[in-house]
């Protein structure tokens, strides 16, 4: 039996020994909460994460500002393609009208001009900033 406690004493022994110690002491300090990280891994993980987390924040940031322009963009498209419609409806009306007129072969009376004036004030009211559209429908300054 005292053969047993005589291997401990080798080289060999001592070795066990204090690696045995080093990983008891290790163990118990963890669960104690202590952390040992020489190469500072963890701030380098926590560095790393912070910035990839302003990227994706920036990220939809810019996505979230593509939508609204986007919207906007729809919502011009829109108005354009009423204010289109409407201006293709007033011009065929009026074309239709003055070409089945009695006095369509004739020159320019007073009626006349005061249907064009009509669809020319229709066309200033859809989009008053066309040139011309300046001074308010019907008044005098339209060109």
């Amino acid at each position: 039996m005292r053969r047993g406690w005589l291997n401990l004493l080798t080289p060999w022994g001592w070795a066990v020994a204090a690696a045995a110690g080093v990983v008891l002491f290790a163990a118990v300090a963890g669960l104690a909460g202590f952390r040992w990280d020489p190469l500072r891994l963890t701030e380098r993980r926590l560095a790393q994460s912070r910035t990839e987390l302003a990227a994706a924040r920036a990220d939809l940031s810019a996505r979230r500002h593509e939508q609204a322009a986007e919207a906007g963009q729809r919502a011009r498209q829109a108005e354009h393609a009423r204010k289109t419609t409407a201006a293709t409806t007033l011009s065929v009306a009026a074309e239709t009208q003055a070409r089945s007129a009695p006095d369509a072969d004739q020159t320019l009376d007073p009626d006349r001009a005061d249907r064009l004036g009509r669809l020319d004030d229709g066309l200033c009211r859809l989009a008053p900033d066309l040139e011309g559209c300046s001074a308010p429908a019907g008044g005098p300054g339209r060109g």
